[in-house]
């Protein structure tokens, strides 16, 4: 941006005075400035939303973890039960 502004002066065989260096100064600042919060604004909704989807990563994890040791919990007396029948019947 100050380039632009600097060549156009330049090509118009102008000088920047001082109030407008200032003026051309707070400008760009004020412009560096409203990028920098907006840029930070998206890495903040960013950090959001990767913090939201490892929560339901970790909840979908515990979920299966839980579901897997009922499915081992049954699954043993399922066999306890088989062995139990088998030893009622056949011994």
């Amino acid at each position: 941006m100050i380039n632009q502004i600097t060549s156009q002066h330049q090509h118009n065989n102008l000088s920047l005075s001082s109030s407008s260096l200032i003026i051309t100064t707070i400008i760009i600042y004020n412009h560096q400035v409203s990028s920098y919060i907006a840029h930070e604004e998206e890495m903040f909704s960013l950090y959001n939303f990767i913090q939201t989807v490892n929560a339901e990563i970790d909840a979908v994890s515990e979920a299966t973890l839980h579901t897997e040791l009922e499915i081992l919990k049954y699954r043993d007396e399922q066999q306890v039960g088989f062995f139990c029948y088998y030893y009622y019947y056949y011994n």
